[in-house]
């Protein structure tokens, strides 16, 4: 259901031509748009929130921090008000009991796909292009031989193609090795021991907003499960949760429109049940963050604030 519901927006998304994150007073992905740390913000990162004190996380659960980085944070991918979220998050990954916290990062070579600098059609940041991949993941194209060689198929015919979808184009962003694709600071100091750190987009030819399935697989509608979504998914979120005996997953982070989205409603995909922590996340538009909470509220997802995280379920 959360496959089809997503498809069913992203299919109006495009055919509108839509530009969530890009144009007019919405636009939010530049490196002048966001604002550097001041001092309250720093002294909130080892400061628990009031409400936090005495406080335990919900049995079976786990908390998943999507995104905190530098360029998504002030860098050259800015959600406005992203940095205010900061000591909300570190609060709640300080709530004892979580059966796993869960750190995820875009991880992305500077050859990615996704990356509007790499398209060999001369488009531009927040721009779409129609993506196609063969039954053994190959983007088809011609154009894409140049720069992905083996990983790319110049003669897809018909009977070749296993999905197509719209694929947003993006500044580049999160670079394996940069600043900008290391976590915040003040994330960084608000990690607690045991956290688990998933890495995601690191695949060339395919961009991953969610968590647990890159756009390739989860757009697909490929009927994968246990090691064979292990593979082909890119991310090992699924199987450590598992392993902890997680139940319900909180969702917090960046971008609200985009990988707390995705994540949100692949978890709920495979089964998680999926709570949204509403003061913790921002988008990347406003507009966009109203769809994705219609989106989410018709998938299933329950929503909360912060401070409700410890008395829900």
């Amino acid at each position: 259901a959360a496959r089809r519901i997503l498809r069913a927006a992203l299919a109006l998304q495009a055919a509108l031509g839509a530009h969530s994150a890009g144009g007019g007073e919405e636009t939010a992905g530049c490196a002048s748009c966001g604002v550097g740390p001041d001092d309250s913000s720093m002294l909130q990162v080892k400061k628990k929130q009031d409400w936090v004190w005495g406080k335990r996380a919900p049995k079976h659960s786990a908390l998943i921090i999507i995104d905190m980085q530098n360029d998504f944070i002030n860098g050259s991918l800015t959600v406005t008000g992203g940095d205010t979220i900061i000591p909300t998050i570190n609060s709640l990954a300080h709530l004892e009991g979580w059966d796993l916290v869960i750190y995820t990062m875009d991880y992305h070579p500077n050859t990615h796909l996704s990356f509007a600098a790499n398209s060999p059609f001369n488009k531009t940041p927040f721009e779409f292009v129609n993506v196609s991949y063969d039954t053994q993941g190959r983007v088809c194209g011609q154009e894409y031989v140049e720069m992905y060689q083996q990983s790319a198929n110049p003669n897809c015919t018909e009977g070749d193609i296993e999905t197509t979808f719209s694929q947003q184009l993006w500044p580049v962003h999160c670079v394996q090795d940069t600043w900008g694709q290391k976590f915040d600071d003040r994330i960084l100091e608000g990690m607690p021991q045991g956290a688990a750190v998933v890495k995601k987009g690191h695949s060339t030819i395919a961009d991953s907003y969610g968590a647990f399935e890159n756009n390739l697989v989860f757009l697909s509608g490929a009927d994968l499960d246990g090691n064979a979504l292990e593979i082909a998914s890119e991310s090992s979120q699924n199987r450590l949760l598992q392993v902890a005996g997680v139940k319900t997953v909180y969702v917090t982070g960046l971008a609200l429109d985009y990988c707390v989205k995705y994540t949100s409603l692949q978890a709920l995909d495979l089964g998680f049940d999926t709570v949204l922590v509403e003061d913790a996340t921002k988008p990347v538009s406003p507009s966009g963050g109203e769809e994705a909470l219609e989106i989410l509220k018709e998938a299933g997802v329950h929503f909360v604030e912060a401070s409700e995280v410890p008395k829900f379920r």
